[in-house]
């Protein structure tokens, strides 16, 4: 990625300035921030196309038409978080904040997204019972179990890929069908994924 510093402004900058930066740097976006680099705002070329539509003069600050509420990443989330929460609204960039809520990075989509993939078959154990958290695995197998918004085996598969690895066998058992129905063939994931189903269980790795 392109030094995403050179793309931080003031809210001050003229409307015709941060589209000369948006234009040279090619990050499609522009950071707002104050003097002490707390994030403010984002600017896109869409923020500047409906300001222009709302008749707003582009010698004005940036202020007038950035968008104030930005969706963000903090950081101690992986980069696998920051993927998906990106996939999931839609977004190209995703500012990286301390825990001050001071800007410290960009995350790029693309640069996520382009990043070097290993043919190597990753093998995933999801058949167990999970007897020891019954009464919550009656209904439920354990790898579909939340943490947060996401299921255990999701937060497997999207660190897996995150780091290159696409090819997946899931070993199922109990609730296989869950499974299955919930990732189907990976393609939501940027991934193949193939099921190894134990008509009966076998047991620890099968």
């Amino acid at each position: 990625m392109r030094d995403w510093k050179k793309v931080v402004i003031n809210p001050s900058v003229a409307i015709l300035k941060a589209m000369e930066i948006l234009d040279q740097e090619a990050l499609q976006v522009a950071l707002v921030v104050d003097n002490n680099m707390h994030l403010l705002g984002i600017i896109t070329d869409g923020d500047i196309r409906r300001g222009v539509l709302k008749r707003v003069d582009l010698s004005e600050p940036v202020s007038r038409v950035m968008n104030p509420t930005p969706f963000f990443a903090t950081y101690d989330q992986s980069k696998a978080q920051i993927l998906a929460k990106m996939r999931d609204f839609s977004l190209s960039h995703m500012p990286i904040l301390d825990n001050k809520g001071k800007l410290i990075g960009l995350e790029s989509l693309n640069d996520l997204l382009h990043q070097k993939r290993y043919d190597n078959w990753v093998v995933l154990m999801a058949g167990g019972l999970g007897t020891r958290l019954r009464p919550l695995t009656e209904n439920c197998p354990k790898p579909l179990l939340k943490i947060g918004k996401k299921n255990i085996l999701e937060m497997i598969v999207e660190n897996f890929v995150m780091h290159g690895f696409y090819n997946f066998f899931i070993s199922t058992n109990y609730k296989a069908e869950m499974i299955q129905e919930y990732f189907c063939d990976g393609s939501k994931w940027n991934a193949n994924i193939h099921y190894l189903t134990e008509l009966t269980a076998l047991g620890t790795a099968g």
